[in-house]
């Protein structure tokens, strides 16, 4: 998921270059692909140091150059933090034995097909997309880099999702709406 978003989703202000953050780590541990929470100056050099993407309080110093959120509270926050990482183990890239992929289908590196997943014709994988159990997608699909879909998600003809979306499991997206009018 981009910084940004994470910025959006929780009311904070996004300081320093996008990036994507796959997990959410502790100040010790977090790495260059990671978010840490913290709320002491020693810890956010800790976490400077190792690279993380920094989610604080709006009063502590963040060093030029790093990318982070700054919130009013982290502590205020923090169970919407949980929530937005709380499917944030990836699976392995590959198909799944059972899914279904067309040859004209075009995966790229780190893809992870699951199970019983459908990929028709000319879809676009772009790299390290997650397709979870039972997901659709239609002839023509186009979906960005780094992209997860739960399980269950449809996606018809000639749809495209961005790099970097988290398209919630039953979502269909490109179909009829309200307001589709058939022949009139």
């Amino acid at each position: 998921m981009w910084a940004s978003e994470i910025a959006r989703v929780l009311g904070g202000r996004l300081v320093g270059p996008e990036r994507t953050i796959q997990r959410l780590m502790p100040p010790d541990q977090a790495g260059s692909d990671d978010l840490a929470a913290v709320r002491l100056p020693h810890l956010l050099e800790l976490a400077s140091d190792r690279g993380a993407s920094l989610l604080c309080d709006e009063g502590l110093a963040v060093r030029e150059g790093a990318t982070a959120v700054l919130l009013p509270s982290v502590e205020a926050a923090w169970p919407r933090v949980l929530a937005l990482f709380e499917h944030s183990e990836a699976p392995p890239p590959g198909v799944h034995p059972t899914a279904q992929v067309s040859p004209t289908a075009h995966l790229a590196e780190g893809v992870s097909v699951g199970a019983y997943a459908v990929i028709e014709a000319e879809v676009v994988i772009e790299a390290e997309v997650v397709v979870g159990p039972f997901v659709y997608l239609g002839p023509g699909v186009h979906v960005g880099r780094g992209t997860v879909f739960e399980p269950r998600v449809v996606l018809h003809l000639g749809s495209m999702v961005g790099a970097g979306c988290r398209i919630m499991s039953g979502a269909v997206i490109g179909a009829e709406g309200f307001g589709f009018r058939n022949g009139r």
